[in-house]
């Protein structure tokens, strides 16, 4: 009977424990185990031609690094949405208050590490423009963009002014880059986003510098 007894109080004195451990910081430590159970997980995958475009996590442990990026950015923090991911592919759903704010929150989860493609069918903005759907499009790409260029080694912007505009879903890249290789690329990339229908590129190579002395 003691033995029982002494089980019970353990179990009963560890519950209060958790109870004083903010909510806050809870939900960073299971988040940091989860990542730490995930790692041997992790898997690359393959495109066309052979080559390796990302690496991808589980889905439980990608949508807790996105919340986690959510409530880390100043200007989103309040905002509170549904995040799903599926192969790594993000669905967001949810009533966001301003067009900035989910311009903001697209592009931040988009920078996200392992993220591939976002979906905001289901993400509503009140009285927002008619053309939202392409203003997020373009939120997605810019992030991806700083992504890799943050987490991958596929582009090089460094002081390279890349302009994106999206237009009833054909994405319009225009600016000057290093190579051919950069504008294959940065077109790839964008390519591979199931959102995107179309991509047109007129990224042209800018001229090298010649010093004469």
């Amino acid at each position: 009977m003691m033995k029982y007894h002494h089980s019970f109080f353990s179990i009963t004195f560890l519950f209060f424990l958790f109870s004083l451990i903010p909510t806050s910081l809870l939900t960073s430590l299971l988040s940091s185990v989860l990542i730490l159970f995930a790692t041997p997980l992790y898997a690359e995958t393959t495109v066309v031609g052979g080559q390796t475009q990302a690496q991808t996590i589980p889905d439980v442990v990608l949508v807790s690094h996105i919340y986690m990026a959510i409530k880390e950015t100043p200007d989103i923090s309040n905002v509170t949405v549904a995040v799903s991911s599926q192969d790594n592919v993000i669905s967001v759903a949810g009533t966001v208050p301003t067009v900035n704010e989910a311009i903001k929150l697209v592009e931040t989860i988009a920078m996200v590490k392992y993220v591939k493609d976002i979906f905001t069918d289901q993400l509503t903005v009140p009285q927002a423009p008619d053309d939202l759907s392409d203003l997020l499009i373009t939120a997605d790409i810019k992030g991806a963009i700083i992504r890799e260029k943050i987490f991958g080694d596929k582009i090089n912007i460094d002081q390279i002014p890349i302009n994106v505009l999206t237009t009833q879903g054909i994405v319009y890249l225009t600016g000057a880059v290093d190579s051919v290789d950069q504008i294959n690329k940065i077109v790839v990339l964008i390519q591979l986003m199931k959102s995107v229908p179309r991509v047109i590129s007129m990224l042209t190579i800018q001229p090298s510098t010649v010093y004469v002395n």
